[in-house]
């Protein structure tokens, strides 16, 4: 069958450190012989810059990538972006219809469309009756609850309004955690539509994990974007309050985002320069050198942002490096269950520190932890294994 996916979000082959959950689902829908084309946008949303044209197909996915032309947009949260938005999915109806009619072996039988964003699982019907096929809204967040955090929530009345409509014409409603599918639950009520949940997945290292905590000092990683949805201006002060008062902890932050020159101001506000280092965004054996190198990966994000398992957990599991989070909910309950990692408040400084100073004097601890956080990975984010059953989900609601 011809699948379309639409996200505007996640990297495209060769782009970013590795494939993401659309790029590893094309990979998976390619070799059970299915035809895929990626719509993504010109628009680069990490970095705020547009993408160069075309895109090299550098992980040899053999998927047909579609640029759209998007309004560009510097905040995360802001009027402008969600005009870019609703561009982005009028042009997407546009063009899409256009392109199908001049290569018709490419008009979709089934279309996964990513929520966020909104506009685009918006359009779906009218895809849906343009060219008769079933269409899946894929939930990656919860929109427009996840701005519940910086509006009040009646504002959002009719942005719920039209989610409501989306997810009663969905033909099926997939999600990276089942938080997103109790959410579903609270618009739909007890009408039945087939549901299915994959977490974010990774190709899995395929040699054992080195062992962690094994030196004199505590090297503790943030691997993802630097925006206000992250509680990274904590984790900074813990990091310089525990090096200063003797226990040596340092920090490495590789990735980018709105708020980078701000943390960066007070690592130095805090002298902090020695050991809070900013890697930028990496790529390739950088990225996976650094992976290697830490001792404990941290997970910085407020329980109000809605996120349900992030993609930073299936790297750090990955690489056998367990976590020190504040992030509730199902985020929560798979490390408890796995018995891979630490918890804290978020804004709590000394919370934070306690717990760092605490691991440097137990560095088994570190060990054990790295060791169950790896079984986490491969019980639940490797690709070659949830990826292939989302597939077959996606087959089985075509009979």
């Amino acid at each position: 069958m011809v699948v379309w996916i639409n996200n505007p979000f996640d990297f495209l082959p060769g782009e970013g450190a590795r494939l993401q959950r659309y790029g590893l689902l094309a990979r998976e829908l390619v070799r059970a012989g299915h035809r895929v084309i990626w719509w993504s946008s010109d628009w680069q949303h990490l970095k705020k810059c547009k993408r160069s044209a075309p895109v090299e197909d550098a992980e040899g996915l053999h998927v047909e990538i579609q640029l759209i032309p998007t309004w560009p947009y510097t905040r995360n949260i802001g009027l402008r972006r969600f005009l870019s938005h609703w561009n982005y999915a009028r042009q997407w109806l546009r063009i899409s219809k256009r392109w199908a009619a001049r290569h018709a072996e490419y008009r979709p039988d089934v279309i996964l469309c990513s929520l966020p964003p909104l506009d685009t699982v918006c359009v779906l019907p009218q895809l849906k009756r343009q060219f008769g096929c079933r269409c899946i809204i894929d939930i990656m967040d919860a929109w427009p609850e996840t701005f519940e955090r910086v509006v009040p929530r009646w504002l959002l009345a009719p942005l719920r309004w039209r989610m409501a409509r989306a997810y009663r014409a969905a033909d099926g409603i997939s999600a990276v955690g089942e938080t997103y599918q109790r959410v579903v639950d609270t618009y739909l009520g007890k009408e039945s539509k087939p549901r299915y949940v994959c977490y974010h997945g990774i190709d899995l290292v395929p040699e054992k994990p080195v062992e962690k905590g094994c030196g004199t000092t505590l090297r503790l990683l943030y691997i993802g974007n630097m925006s206000a949805a992250y509680d990274l201006g904590t984790v900074i002060r813990a990091v310089a309050e525990a090096h200063h008062a003797g226990c040596p902890v340092t920090l490495a932050l590789a990735g980018d985002g709105p708020q980078r020159l701000e943390l960066e101001q007070l690592t130095r506000t805090l002298k902090a320069e020695n050991n809070i280092h900013f890697q930028g965004v990496l790529t390739g054996v950088s990225f996976e050198t650094l992976l290697r190198s830490a001792d404990v990966g941290v997970i910085p994000m407020f329980a109000q942002s809605w996120v349900a398992v992030p993609y930073k957990l299936a790297d750090y599991a990955a690489y056998g490096i367990p976590v020190i989070n504040c992030l509730s909910g199902e985020t929560q309950s798979l490390i408890e269950r796995y018995q891979a990692g630490w918890y804290y408040h978020a804004t709590h400084v000394e919370g934070l520190r306690h717990v760092l100073c605490s691991l440097l004097k137990n560095k088994e601890e570190i060990n054990i932890a790295g060791r169950n956080i790896r079984r986490m990975a491969e019980e639940c984010f490797d690709a070659r294994v949830i990826y292939p059953r989302f597939v077959q989900w996606l087959e089985g609601e075509d009979s």
